[in-house]
């Protein structure tokens, strides 16, 4: 049997070409094949049967050493990639898989928070912080979104709505972002406090300190007396409005009126007429009496009533004269004690505007000074004389400045 064996393997290696190994199992043995296992060895067969006794397979070779193969019940190598769901692979789908697709190129099923971005993902940065350029939920952080992106946005309230604190673009509300919203009345977006909209975010009016056109000033205050008026108009002779340090006064409107001269100068404002015993006075003395008081200034600092019999007659000055001209000017009543004098003003003479000094309402004394000039009878009163029924005479009254 070892012969037939040993033929058949050196047949088959002659018909190969092959030179078959020497016996060198044998004693000097240079046979043509030998039945020796070492033999079958030195070819590298190990295909005996198991009848034969010597082992049809395995892990290992004759002489009990590791030939290279894994053991039968070994499981294969895992291979991302090859199509197969092996070892701790998750998923496999060869060539599909993709970093956007259900399946990662690291055969791991795609999930938000796994670095890759699925076809279904804005993004995925890894993590679960919410106020990074990746949200929680692997959308894009977007203004609007309702979470503020730290670093890029300022505030989102969830909304692109301006008006409700957190504008359209996630910027903080403020004056001069264009966009009112309350507190403001207005907001032109800019810093300029020569439009229609001061930077403070209120609408500009005369008044504010700043000047707008068509205005010719704006000093911010509500004084007409400097040389920026409330109206924003310059200051100038003649407005209605003592310019203090610059005018003496002003008559306003009409430079000619007497009360006050071109250049704002103070001047008398005196009234005189003559009147005759006896006779009631013309009326053009009443209307010329009127137009006088009309005229009165505000802040006149002496008044003098005088005439033929007494030139010089009674002066009052000061505060009380003040008090005496605007009771005239204004058609009111008044007493006042002056240089030693008791003065009146008043409107309770049949209706009629007087002026006495020294004496009563309405009354006749002597000798007396008073001026009745709209009285309709011959009562027009006198100056240091009688003042009812008195003799012809002229009567003076002035308004000054001490």
């Amino acid at each position: 049997m070892w012969l037939g064996l040993s033929t058949g393997c050196a047949t088959g290696m002659e018909d190969l070409g092959l030179e078959p190994a020497p016996n060198t199992f044998g004693p000097g043995g240079t046979g043509t094949g030998g039945g020796e296992v070492g033999s079958e060895t030195a070819y590298g067969s190990g295909a005996e049967t198991e009848s034969e006794g010597v082992p049809t397979g395995g892990d290992e070779g004759l002489d009990g050493s590791d030939d290279g193969d894994p053991p039968d019940d070994m499981p294969a190598q895992s291979v991302c990639g090859d199509g197969l769901v092996t070892g701790l692979e998750q998923c496999d789908e060869g060539a599909a898989n993709s970093p956007s697709g259900d399946c990662t190129t690291q055969c791991t099923l795609a999930y938000c928070g796994d670095t890759f971005v699925h076809a279904t993902e804005e993004c995925d940065d890894g993590n679960n912080i919410d106020t990074d350029a990746c949200r929680s939920d692997c959308t894009a952080a977007a203004c609007g979104d309702g979470v503020v992106h730290e670093g890029v946005e300022l505030c989102d309230d969830g909304n692109l709505v301006d008006g409700d604190g957190c504008t359209s673009d996630c910027t903080l509300a403020s004056c001069g972002d264009g966009v009112v919203q309350a507190p403001e009345e207005c907001d032109d977006g800019n810093g300029s406090n020569a439009d229609d909209c001061l930077n403070t975010c209120v609408p500009a009016s005369c008044g504010d300190g700043w000047v707008q056109a068509p205005e010719e000033c704006d000093d911010g205050n509500g004084s007409d007396s400097d040389a920026c008026l409330t109206s924003c108009e310059q200051a100038r002779c003649g407005d209605g409005h003592v310019y203090e340090g610059v005018e003496e006064c002003d008559g306003g409107g009409d430079p000619t009126v007497y009360s006050c001269s071109e250049t704002c100068e103070d001047q008398l404002v005196w009234y005189q007429w003559t009147f005759f015993g006896g006779q009631l006075p013309n009326p053009m003395a009443c209307a010329d009496f009127t137009t006088w008081r009309s005229v009165l200034a505000d802040d006149h600092t002496s008044i003098t009533l005088a005439g033929t019999a007494d030139p010089g007659g009674r002066t009052c000055t000061g505060p009380a004269a003040t008090q005496l001209c605007n009771a005239l000017r204004l058609g009111q009543s008044t007493m006042v004690n002056c240089d030693g004098h008791q003065w009146r003003v008043g409107n309770n003479c049949v209706g009629t505007m007087e002026v006495t000094v020294d004496g009563t309402d309405c009354e006749c004394f002597y000798p007396g000074y008073a001026l009745r000039p709209c009285m309709p009878s011959s009562e027009w009163g006198g100056v240091a004389t009688h003042t009812c029924g008195g003799p012809n005479q002229e009567i003076y009254i002035e308004c000054g400045f001490d």
